[in-house]
């Protein structure tokens, strides 16, 4: 073989070896790049949950403060019914306490008379 032969065969085992390097780095680079696309679907698919996450625990929130508000609404309603049917007890008591005076008196007065001067 001559040296023009050894050159050119030289240069074209050197094209070659850049060529596959090149190939080999847009390789890498198609790989980076679908590797990178795959992480920004992932981070935007993560961002969606979160901000559901977000809504909903607003709705928490908003759902919690109305429960918190009708609890305090009961509470004192309760607490004005339990008085208001303590005070009814109390007369409905005082009611039978008068009339179970009236009977006894009743009673006596027809045994001693009315004016109870003779027992």
């Amino acid at each position: 073989l001559s040296p023009v032969c050894l050159g050119s065969l030289r240069r074209a085992a050197k094209m070659d070896y850049a060529n596959n390097t090149a190939a080999r780095g847009n390789d890498k680079i198609a790989e980076i790049t679908e590797t990178m696309n795959q992480v920004k679907q992932t981070m935007y698919t993560n961002i969606d949950k979160v901000l559901e996450r977000g809504e909903k625990i607003e709705l928490l929130v908003d759902k919690s403060d109305n429960l918190n508000a009708h609890a305090n609404q009961f509470k004192s309603r309760a607490k004005t019914l339990k008085n208001r049917l303590w005070w009814q007890n109390v007369r409905m008591m005082l009611i039978v306490f008068l009339v179970v005076v009236m009977v006894i008196y009743i009673i006596a007065a027809m045994v001693c008379g009315f004016a109870l001067n003779e027992c």
